[in-house]
């Protein structure tokens, strides 16, 4: 491992975790012979840099600490997929888009400094059961929790939080039973049979509604592609 032409090496437990010391800034190379093997990675807060040539992607990393780290780039280009347990620092402020997309995380609870959560970020989590969002965060992105079949409710610490992106119609029922309010729904095809369309937000229909008998377009309704 070069890191500012120096050579550094990386600790290694019998557990197969990997712990980069603190101080390093950079990790111009870092090769491993079986990375598949590795389980727990810690990333101090004064690494901005890191080049492998492996990728985190197919890592059977479950465990990713980051106590200090503030720079939301590096968060995103950890984007594990196998990995089911993440600890964030109080310095993190923003879920980046589409930030753990995919990945088997089955627990998150966001630490109060996180003011914004974006696009997609927990999309596709297909073992995620529980998500808690404090209420430091005032802008909450598009689709947060797409395609997270076992998660059956978030739970907001700011009980009067609004929904002002527009959500699928799965997570409008989510959010409904934690008592959040939505202002925008998206009801696809894979939405079709349901009974009933929701009359507290502005819906946006894209595809047939087979259970839902309709004398007339509800007002609520802004937009209409079957």
């Amino acid at each position: 491992i070069l890191c500012l032409n120096r050579q550094h090496t990386i600790n290694y437990t019998d557990s197969f975790e990997i712990t980069i010391e603190n101080g390093i800034e950079s990790v111009d190379h870092y090769s491993c012979r079986n990375p598949y093997d590795i389980t727990s990675l810690y990333i101090p807060s004064t690494l901005t840099s890191f080049a492998t040539d492996h990728s985190f992607v197919t890592l059977t990393l479950q465990e990713l600490r980051l106590p200090n780290l503030s720079n939301e780039y590096l968060l995103k280009q950890c984007r594990i997929k196998a990995i089911t347990s993440i600890h964030l620092a109080s310095t993190i402020h923003h879920i980046p888009n589409e930030c753990f997309i995919n990945c088997e995380l089955k627990e998150v609870i966001l630490p109060s400094s996180i003011t914004s959560i974006g696009d997609r970020a927990f999309c596709h989590c297909r073992y995620l059961t529980k998500l808690f969002i404090p209420s430091s965060v005032i802008d909450y992105g598009s689709n947060v929790i797409v395609s997270c079949p076992l998660l059956q409710n978030v739970e907001f610490e700011n009980k009067q939080f609004v929904i002002e992106n527009i959500c699928s119609c799965k997570e409008y029922s989510k959010y409904r039973q934690s008592g959040i309010q939505c202002k925008k729904v998206k009801i696809e095809i894979e939405d079709s049979m349901i009974e009933k369309l929701p009359d507290d937000c502005d819906l946006y229909i894209n595809g047939l509604v087979n259970r839902v008998t309709l004398s007339e377009i509800p007002p609520n309704v802004i937009s209409f592609n079957n």
